[in-house]
């Protein structure tokens, strides 16, 4: 059943947020069951930097229906997508640029600015907000290079992320689900387990793995219409 209707009537919008992640950290987020602020994450992988989130925050980016974003642009080989009706009931921070903390000299006419999102918000001054929030990300994106996308924003969640609200899964088809599995059945099984895991634990949940043809296909995220019941 596709609900992004109410999700329209709600925020004026369709869109959904997206934690990235690598694979390791992928699998700790899944047992725990929450996305934590980045001072309680382990380290479980090299590449990953507690700093991207700041020290005081979970983060993510939003995905709008009527923007296509391009696998790359997510920055991570996995991408938790979260239901956009945690805004009802959590703080949210969308900054317009990439700094992992509120920018604390904002300049709007730059378009340096950080908004927040709060769960009293009336009906109005939530869709007003989101709608500021398209225009930015927008403008800043269209036209450029899709592997900018996650450097045209951010969303700090101060409480973390309760995965009651994950209502998908991406995974990059290059370099998705553990990017050190390097055979073709390595990959296979780890989705096959990670699907497993989602079906036991998180049942209703859809886990989206593109298929890619050739290099030079085009993957984007889903729309919010192509995700499970929400």
């Amino acid at each position: 059943m596709d609900n992004s209707n109410k999700i329209k009537q709600l925020f004026g919008y369709n869109f959904y947020f997206v934690h990235g992640t690598h694979g390791l950290n992928l699998f700790s987020i899944l047992k725990d069951g929450l996305i934590k602020i980045s001072t309680e994450v382990p380290d479980n992988n090299d590449e990953y930097q507690k700093s991207f989130g700041g020290n005081n925050y979970a983060h993510g980016l939003i995905v709008f229906d009527k923007i296509k974003v391009d696998r790359e642009g997510l920055g991570y080989p996995n991408g938790i997508l979260i239901n956009p009706e945690i805004l009802l009931y959590e703080n949210v921070i969308f900054n317009s640029k990439w700094l992992s903390y509120p920018i604390p000299n904002q300049n709007i006419k730059k378009g340096d600015f950080s908004l927040y999102l709060n769960k009293n918000d009336t009906k109005d001054e939530r869709i007003k907000k989101i709608k500021i929030i398209k225009k930015t990300i927008k403008a800043k994106y269209e036209g450029k290079d899709p592997v900018t996308y996650f450097t045209t924003h951010e969303f700090l969640f101060p409480n973390g992320i309760n995965l009651k609200y994950m209502i998908g899964i991406f995974i990059d088809p290059l370099s998705g689900c553990m990017k050190e599995l390097s055979s073709k059945d390595d990959k296979k099984r780890c989705i096959t387990y990670l699907k497993h895991i989602i079906k036991k634990k998180f049942n209703g949940v859809k886990v989206t793995y593109p298929k890619m043809k050739t290099l030079d296909d085009k993957i984007f995220l889903p729309k919010l219409s192509n995700l499970s019941e929400i």
